[in-house]
């Protein structure tokens, strides 16, 4: 497994990376601005002793809003010069408060400025987080990666990084040498967006053929609340809701991906290749069989009876008899187990039966386990462990090619869509920039080449 997701890594084309401008880079130029409001704020309210203080505070909250405008600077700009707008109105809220009689209203004047001056630093942190989320932190083929997107998949490629990173450690595999020297927090950003190529390229190709319109983070956030929302009012009716009521948004992002990819298969479905087809009949010869009648001897050691290291010892003990020869009756009653084994004979009926076609372990040794030999422990969930032992086999020759055409056409046409698919995805071109490690796993972002 560690060598296949090394070889998909290292086959990916990282551009050299450049930097974006990013929210948190803004930051320290709005906490000024937003200092300066709070402060003529507070000026306002010290307008308390008469009309002059209010006339003040409004002068010096207008002159903040304008200052906050001057402030700020990039995408931040229009945001700044609202907030100083609403300081500014304000501010004339205390002016018009030196016209009235008494000290009281005056302060009233100046404490709804402050309250304003809140409440536009408020909006301000407000846009400012959802900016945040909305900041493209690299690119796949062109298309923007967006920082809430990569967000998903932070924690699972921050593991990554340290499984790689240790086994690295532990040995100087070829195919971890790579990681040699290279900052941790960096590669796990490359690993987070390595394992956003496939849903790019899915969501690219689609709406290169007409099938997807939108397809930024913001339409899928869109998409993710209206979907929960229609759960939550089906649920609220009464009415039947297939599965949860309300998604994750990775688990949303994940079903919509595996939509788009049946959707592809689809639309790049080619003709059958007879030699392909031909070659994938010949290379997996325990394939196509007419299954005939399966006689197996099942043990079901309940977990509540046998922890897993007990039943470990009664399978080697079991083993180990039908080794010396032993009759699996024999050998059962020996390794203290017996009273848990019964046969079953299965035909291919049951073999389409819940309690077979659930359990891909069980189907595989059914199918597949030579006569005399055992599986190893199958967990059955918290419930038991299963040992199967294989007794006899019916006739089961296998299917002429002809009889077959049909499933290895399909066989063929998964497989070409897998390479096809799996090229794409090796030959993209990817742009991290210097936001998408910063944040997500630590200040060490850029890696040098």
């Amino acid at each position: 497994m560690l060598a296949v997701i090394m070889d998909c890594f290292e086959r990916a084309q990282f551009s050299e990376k450049r930097e974006r401008p990013f929210a948190r880079r803004a930051r320290r130029l709005l906490a000024a601005a937003l200092v300066a409001v709070l402060v003529a704020a507070a000026l306002g309210l010290a307008g308390c002793g008469g009309g002059q203080g209010g006339d003040g505070a409004g002068k010096t909250l207008g002159a903040s809003g304008i200052g906050g405008a001057a402030v700020a600077t990039g995408e931040f700009a229009s945001q700044m010069g609202a907030a100083g707008a609403s300081a500014g109105q304000a501010g004339g809220a205390g002016e018009a408060g030196a016209a009235a009689p008494g000290a009281m209203r005056e302060s009233a004047a100046g404490a709804a400025g402050a309250a304003l001056a809140l409440e536009a630093a408020s909006a301000l942190e407000a846009t400012e987080a959802v900016d945040a989320v909305g900041a493209v932190v690299a690119e796949i083929n062109g298309e923007p990666v967006h920082y809430g997107e990569l967000e998903m998949f932070a924690a699972e490629a921050a593991q990554l990084a340290d499984a790689l990173m240790l086994a690295e450690l532990e040995r100087a595999a070829a195919e971890t040498s790579a990681l040699a020297g290279r900052p941790k927090a960096a590669f796990a950003a490359e690993l987070a967006v390595k394992a956003l190529v496939p849903y790019k390229i899915a969501q690219i190709e689609l709406k290169s053929r007409g099938e997807l319109e939108d397809i930024s983070f913001s339409a899928f956030v869109s998409e993710w609340e209206a979907e929960n929302r229609r759960r939550d009012e089906s649920a609220r009716k009464g009415e039947a809701v297939y599965g949860p009521i309300r998604y994750e948004k990775r688990v949303y992002y994940d079903y919509l991906q595996s939509e788009r990819l049946s959707r592809l298969k689809e639309l790049t479905r080619a003709e059958p290749d007879e030699a392909g087809m031909r070659r994938i009949y010949e290379e997996n010869p325990a394939l196509f069989h007419n299954f005939g009648e399966t006689a197996m001897r099942c043990l079901t050691l309940p977990q509540d009876v046998f922890t897993e290291t007990e039943a470990k010892a009664r399978l080697s003990e079991l083993k180990s008899a039908l080794e010396r020869g032993a009759a699996f009756d024999e050998a059962a009653a020996a390794a203290g187990i017996g009273d848990y084994a019964f046969l079953r004979v299965f035909d291919a009926a049951a073999m389409r039966s819940p309690d077979v076609e659930s359990y891909p372990e069980v189907s595989d040794a059914i199918y597949g386990l030579p006569v005399g030999s055992a599986t190893g422990l199958i967990r059955n969930g918290d419930l038991e462990w299963i040992v199967l032992y294989c007794e006899s086999r019916g006739d089961d020759g296998r299917r002429s090619y002809e009889e077959c055409r049909d499933e290895l056409a399909g066989m063929w046409q998964e497989q070409a869509f897998d390479e096809a698919f799996e090229k794409m995805a090796q030959s993209a071109q990817i742009q991290i920039f210097d936001s998408a490690a910063a944040d997500l796993f630590g200040e060490s972002a850029i890696v040098s080449e």
